[in-house]
């Protein structure tokens, strides 16, 4: 077995999130799919965006540095990501 060092400001992809869980990726979204009824990426952005919902509202960090903590290769990822989920841009909160 593989051994996934993480950081909080990099994201994980499917298998290595299968791999720390210690089954398979199938399995995995099996699992997600029948015990919160959604895909295990899905749920993982989500997670994300919270996070930086919570940096936003809680910090004076610049959105970039949020996007990047958060795991965001890039600002204009982060921000369409999370219009798409909260429906305004991440710098609504702040206004």
């Amino acid at each position: 077995a593989r051994q996934y060092k993480t950081r909080p400001d990099k994201t994980l992809q499917a298998q290595a999130l299968a791999a720390l869980a210690g089954t398979s990726v199938r399995q995995m979204e099996r699992l997600f799919a029948e015990k919160l009824g959604e895909r295990p990426m899905g749920f993982y952005l989500k997670l994300r965006l919270e996070k930086a919902e919570r940096l936003i509202t809680y910090s004076t960090m610049s959105m970039r540095e949020i996007a990047v903590a958060c795991g965001f290769s890039s600002l204009p990822l982060f921000s369409r990501n999370f219009r798409a989920r909260y429906g305004r841009p991440p710098s609504a909160l702040r206004a």
